[in-house]
């Protein structure tokens, strides 16, 4: 006969969300999004999922960043500026997920691909906001197939805010998402929009499409950051508003730092400057290859007390 293994093993498995459209807030299917992103993590999806944002404020309160320590400006084997993804150089000891969870979604997301996608959108005409004060207000984590469509549309908008650090972080393998129609609002410190590879892997956000979103204020309104040996691929920043002529972003409009196919065409840069330190509106650096940039509009660039100010 069979002999018993020396222990039995059991898991309560979750019935997958059904394709449809659900409400997110105050009387709705999911209370918050963190609710969601709780059950996402956890039973994922079985079809294209539409989750409409009825309130008109959440909050993503975490405990802000301290004993942050301000970075020098870098320079580059031939003395060219090197744009930094914020103003202090110890901030990835300080905003690891469980130091500062804000509203963390980690993937892969069970059943999610091209042909079942998740969306986060506002309510029909509800102007929805949603604000945080950690280091970040939204953070991707191997997440793939996600939209934040803000619509701007019929009194529908989206704006997310960061008081103390970056609106939205994007991280490790998280490929084919849109960051569409918002108002996208980082701290004076740190990147508005960070595309980033976890420390110590070369999983680097790919295929990712940044559209007609009004960015800033910010360090930097967008910055992508690839893995020395895998690069980050393929994404595209286009028809976006970065900086306008009340919020200002301090470093860069938009850098690639070891990227390959990156597009970035038809946006608009402006209101880039600061007092101390070179600025830029579109930046690659070190190792980036097949960059296309076209169609811009680029003009307010200035150190008013810096080394240098440069458009592209």
């Amino acid at each position: 006969g069979a002999t018993a293994p020396p222990k039995v093993f059991s898991y309560i498995v979750g019935q997958p969300l059904a394709g449809g459209t659900y409400t997110v807030g105050t009387g709705g299917v999911f209370p918050t999004i963190d609710s969601v992103f709780a059950f996402l993590n956890a039973d994922g999806i079985s079809g294209s999922v539409t989750f409409n944002l009825t309130d008109t404020l959440y909050s993503a309160n975490d405990q802000p960043l301290t004993g942050l320590i301000e970075a020098e400006e870098m320079v580059g084997r031939n003395g060219e500026f090197i744009a930094q993804h914020s103003r202090y150089r110890n901030v990835e000891e300080r905003t690891s997920v469980s130091d500062v969870p804000a509203l963390t979604l980690n993937g892969p997301i069970y059943g999610a691909s091209s042909a079942r996608t998740i969306t986060f959108r506002p309510l029909a005409a509800r102007a929805v906001r949603v604000v945080g004060s950690g280091a970040h207000v939204f953070r991707l984590n191997n997440v793939s197939w996600i939209r934040f469509n803000g619509i701007n549309t019929g009194g529908a908008s989206l704006t997310v805010q960061a008081t103390g650090g970056s609106a939205f972080i994007v991280a490790g393998n998280s490929d084919n998402n849109i960051l569409t129609n918002m108002t996208i609002k980082g701290s004076p410190s740190f990147t508005a929009v960070l595309f980033d590879t976890v420390a110590g892997s070369n999983n680097s956000p790919d295929n990712n499409t940044i559209s007609l979103n009004r960015v800033g204020p910010g360090f930097n309104g967008m910055f992508f950051r690839g893995g020395t040996v895998i690069h980050s691929e393929n994404n595209r920043v286009t028809r976006n508003s970065i900086g306008t002529a009340a919020d200002t972003i301090a470093q860069g409009g938009v850098i690639g730092q070891h990227c390959r196919n990156m597009q970035i065409d038809a946006d608009t840069f402006r209101n880039i400057r600061r007092s101390t330190g070179s600025v830029v509106a579109i930046g690659v650096q070190t190792r980036h290859f097949n960059t296309r940039i076209w169609n811009n509009t680029i003009f307010d660039v200035a150190a008013t007390g810096g080394t240098a100010a440069a458009l592209v």
